[in-house]
């Protein structure tokens, strides 16, 4: 649960940031929350600020199962009040704390995979250190007419760092006599914006004041990481049971390769063709370059052979090669349906190729004697 930046206390106080009394009280805000949330399993990041050794930073908490996990700096070129810390990450000796500016959170799933989850701000391109998981945008520029460019420009980070960004920036009600902030929450998955949400929209939820969407993380971590290793800086959950989903919160494209495409029948069309074409070329050039005129070629029925006949038969036309000279196979066996070798046959004759049926049933129940594997037992392969 990802609160907006210096949720406790409000972006725009001014000289308040410089009383040591207004700062205990938001420290004491933070451990009430923590306090409250104890009995949840629920992971949150809340805002407020700091201050270190004489210093002010303007810093996200994490807080999970009534523990403040950690509380990272975030950089901060821009503003009159808060400082960079840029020191290594230590623990806060009162309360045992990690303190830092470059904390990661890692949750391990059951799954045995892992995702990576960093606190950042809009000037978070400067840092040297991202994270192909999840980033946690906070941010404190005030608005614009209107937001189009913040989402854009989020959007293609999140495509280039294949990743997902949730951002989130001070609500319409923190809008003082030099600011105008318009609430612009939105969450980007590789490049996808999934779900956003702010004033200027005519569908805004601004009285509801949540914005929620689901994230494929095993699409953003593929690879499987070690519980046992651990950095520095990063701090390790393990989510052992996960909530039964019923609903999924945003829409799957039902053309999952091409989903960068607008729903339009025509660009799809068009797209598909230019795929057509560029596969078409390297035959041509294949078969130009070795000088052959035949092609033998297997035909199961399925989506890849049926394609690969597709390009053949292109190719010998731009060559004005005859398509008879095309010879197809079709070698049923024990997974052969009948519709799948009658799509063969019939496909074949369709494009004027030869088409030669050989049955391999005999050939594989000799290699199943000759490794005595049992015709009926599907247990070994």
């Amino acid at each position: 649960l990802m609160f907006q930046p210096l949720i406790l206390t409000g972006s725009n106080c001014g000289s308040l940031f410089l009383d040591s009394f207004f700062l205990e009280n938001a420290k004491k805000a933070l451990f009430y929350v923590a306090e409250k949330t104890k009995h949840f399993s629920i992971i949150l990041f809340v805002g407020l600020p700091i201050k270190k050794d004489g210093k002010l930073y303007n810093a996200i908490s994490c807080i999970y199962e009534g523990k403040i996990l950690f509380i990272n700096a975030l950089f901060s070129q821009s503003s009159h009040f808060f400082c960079n810390y840029n020191g290594s990450s230590i623990k806060l000796a009162k309360n045992n704390v990690l303190f830092g500016s470059d904390i990661v959170l890692k949750l391990f799933l059951p799954s045995g995979n892992s995702v990576t989850l960093k606190c950042l701000n809009e000037q978070y391109l400067n840092s040297t250190n991202l994270i192909d998981g999840i980033e946690l945008v906070f941010s404190s520029i005030p608005t614009k007419a209107g937001d189009d460019d913040i989402l854009e420009y989020y959007s293609s980070i999140s495509n280039i760092r294949k990743n997902a960004i949730i951002f989130s920036s001070p609500s319409i009600t923190e809008t003082d006599g030099h600011s105008v902030y318009s609430s612009l929450t939105a969450i980007f998955e590789k490049g996808e914006l999934l779900t956003s949400n702010s004033i200027f929209e005519s569908h805004s939820i601004f009285n509801n004041g949540f914005l929620y969407t689901d994230i494929d993380v095993e699409l953003l971590t593929p690879k499987i990481e070690s519980f046992n290793t651990k950095e520095q800086n990063e701090v390790f959950i393990e989510l052992k049971d996960f909530a039964n989903i019923r609903e999924l919160k945003r829409p799957i494209s039902t053309l999952p390769f091409i989903s960068f495409l607008q729903p339009s029948k025509g660009k799809i069309k068009s797209y598909i063709s230019s795929l057509f074409k560029l596969q078409l070329e390297a035959i041509n050039v294949r078969l130009k370059s070795i000088g052959i005129e035949k092609v033998v070629l297997g035909v199961s029925g399925g989506l890849d052979s049926t394609m690969a006949l597709l390009f053949c038969i292109a190719s010998f036309k731009k060559h004005s090669i005859p398509v008879t000279n095309i010879h197809t196979f079709t070698m049923p066996c024990f997974g052969t349906t009948e519709h799948t070798k009658s799509n063969a046959i019939s496909l074949s004759k369709i494009l004027h190729c030869s088409m030669e049926e050989i049955s391999i049933k005999d050939a594989v129940m000799q290699h199943f004697k000759d490794i005595r594997q049992e015709k009926g037992c599907f247990d070994v392969t």
